[in-house]
């Protein structure tokens, strides 16, 4: 998925070329309290990708650093608030199968040390000794008193066995969120609502495990649907159907989605994921559900104005292991957004109030 970065990569381990009027500007005089520091960066994204990261905490200046393979950025988002608030939503988010490192600029060299290219695999959750048990002392104290930054609160691990579906992927909702909008900045405003009580509409679930796609019921997101679906059932006669040649894995278009098996289906954005055969398998942005549809079936929507509104729904995680077996698509589901997932922080997890499951 990563491979899309390449397109603005101007050498491997080296910074654009500048030519000599940008040489002439004066030095830019950084302001460090103000800044975060952001390790683990895949060597290719570039300086207006990393602002659109940091969208929600209104960012006014990018510096990218490369060395050698390492590739790191510092972020002015214009307030110590704003430091706090990035590096507990930001720390450990994974972009393209890198871990973020979000810090302040003085704990730069703790956190981006030479072992820390790639991200490593998760270590084994293992149960307290007994000697902790027992009152015995322990050297976490200290670990604690000195901590690299406050992240988000993340799924406790006794709930990670379950494997995160391919289409909640942070890897592939970066690489869709690229090819229809050109901003990242979704993935991490979809992550405000930790600790608040709120109304999902379902709009998928997956078979045999707890996670599902909603909509996270607000004002602003219920006249979103009314302006989209909307404006989509206005063109949708209008619209041609693609070529066959040019439906392309990565193309942004429209297709009839069916929530439920006995329903009429609507005409909705849509992503390709891949092309199979005479098939293509489609994420239909909106509801988080994928299908198989047939390539004559399926119509071009490059018209950027249908996609200036963001995806509406977003991926959860139920924090009862007990998945209700009763069908909840479209069911208006009450409770609170308690924590994020540790393996993907994009995912939230919901506890539904007593009496709603």
């Amino acid at each position: 998925m990563c491979s899309r970065y390449s397109r603005y990569e101007q050498g491997f381990g080296q910074e654009p070329q500048r030519n000599g009027a940008e040489n002439r500007n004066p030095p830019v005089f950084r302001n460090k309290d103000l800044e975060v520091y952001v390790g683990n960066l895949p060597v290719t994204i570039t300086e207006v990708e990393i602002l659109q990261l940091f969208a929600a905490f209104n960012p006014t200046i990018s510096k990218k650093v490369l060395s050698g393979i390492k590739c790191f950025a510092f972020v002015d988002v214009g307030s110590t608030e704003n430091v706090k608030l990035a590096i507990r939503q930001m720390n450990g988010m994974v972009i393209c199968g890198r871990r973020l490192v979000v810090n302040t600029p003085i704990c730069k060299g703790l956190a981006e040390s030479p072992g820390n290219d790639m991200e490593m695999p998760a270590l084994e959750a293992v149960e307290q000794s007994s000697s902790t048990e027992s009152g015995e002392s322990s050297t976490s104290g200290e670990l604690e008193a000195t901590p690299l930054s406050s992240p988000l609160p993340v799924l406790e691990s006794k709930q990670a066995a379950y494997a995160v579906p391919m289409e909640m992927r942070s890897s592939l909702l970066v690489q869709m969120l690229k090819d229809c909008f050109g901003d990242l900045s979704w993935l991490v405003l979809i992550m405000r609502p930790i600790g608040e009580e709120v109304e999902l509409m379902v709009t998928e679930t997956i078979p045999h495990a707890p996670y599902f796609w909603a909509i996270l019921l607000t004002e602003q997101a219920q006249a979103n649907m009314q302006q989209l679906f909307s404006s989509l059932t206005s063109i949708n006669s209008k619209q041609p159907f693609l070529m066959k040649r040019d439906i392309t894995r990565g193309r942004r278009c429209m297709a009839e989605c069916m929530l439920e098996e006995a329903e009429e289906g609507t005409w909705n954005r849509c992503w390709i994921i891949d092309v199979v055969g005479d098939f293509a398998v489609v994420l239909f942005i909106d509801f988080g559900s994928t299908a198989l549809i047939p390539l004559d079936s399926i119509k071009c929507l490059d018209e950027d104005e249908f996609w200036v509104i963001p995806p509406l729904a977003q991926p959860f995680m139920l924090h009862e292991e007990n998945w209700c077996s009763r069908k909840i698509v479209r069911t208006v589901l009450k409770g609170k957004i308690m924590v994020s997932c540790r393996s993907e922080p994009h995912i939230l997890l919901f506890s539904v109030s007593t009496g709603e499951a």
